[in-house]
């Protein structure tokens, strides 16, 4: 949705909060997405979002190739390779 759009074209906004907000996998697809192209973000918080692996994985190679410096993604569905 409507973030996934808005972080996708901002070019100011370095932190970003989204914990416990049921986004879940589908959500997660999207802002995940939408982070590839964003170069400003450097702090992202997305714990308690009932986020899986797959997605936790995509968030994770953003943090390693792109500008995240901090990515939190505690609480959420992640095990065994997460």
């Amino acid at each position: 949705g409507a973030i996934a759009a808005a972080l996708a074209s901002n070019s100011t906004l370095s932190t970003l909060a989204l914990d416990n907000n049921s986004i879940e996998d589908d959500g997660a697809s999207l802002i995940a997405s939408a982070l590839a192209s964003n170069s400003s973000l450097s702090s992202l918080n997305l714990a308690a979002n009932l986020i899986r692996v797959e997605e936790a994985c995509a968030f994770a190679n953003l943090f390693a190739s792109n500008f995240i410096l901090s990515l939190d993604l505690s609480h959420n569905s992640i095990r065994g390779e997460g």
